[in-house]
């Protein structure tokens, strides 16, 4: 399930709006622009951005993708192996995820996201039953892009 939030309807929006907005009379020299710039997007649309893609990556178990949004410091002191091997001992399943806030301070983000998931821990009253959490997240502004710093 995507998220859907404020954020990503203007995204989509201000596309569909430099999509058509491009599109002048045949023969004419306008010069067609496909794509939003990135320097016109704002770091909290960005950070969302980010964010949203990260957790999809975790929805679908694609552990390598997930791993690709973990801050370049974080990644040097935690090998792919080690990250992929503390999810998988970790007892939720993610099902679905909801931006709430962001908020942007020169290079740094911090969001609030509601997840849902599936217990599946050792827990037997708890577990398959879905629950869900508002969470904090920490993004830096690192090589030109928004990386997620995990606690």
């Amino acid at each position: 399930m995507a998220i859907m939030t404020r954020t990503s309807r203007i995204v989509g929006l201000a596309t569909v709006a430099l999509m058509l907005g491009a599109c002048g009379p045949p023969g004419s020299d306008q010069q067609v622009e496909t794509e939003p710039r990135v320097e016109a997007l704002g770091a909290d649309q960005l950070s969302a951005r980010r964010a949203e893609e990260r957790w999809q990556a975790l929805i679908a178990w694609d552990q390598e993708k997930a791993y690709s949004y973990l801050s370049p410091g974080t990644r040097q002191v935690i090998s792919l192996a080690a990250y992929a091997k503390k999810n998988a001992m970790a007892p939720l399943h993610y099902e679905a995820v909801v931006l709430k806030s962001t908020q942007c301070e020169n290079q740094v983000c911090t969001l609030k996201v509601q997840i849902s998931y599936l217990y599946q821990g050792s827990v037997s009253a708890a577990r398959g039953q879905e629950m869900s959490s508002t969470i904090t997240e920490n993004w830096i502004m690192a090589d030109g892009n928004w990386f997620y710093v995990p606690d």
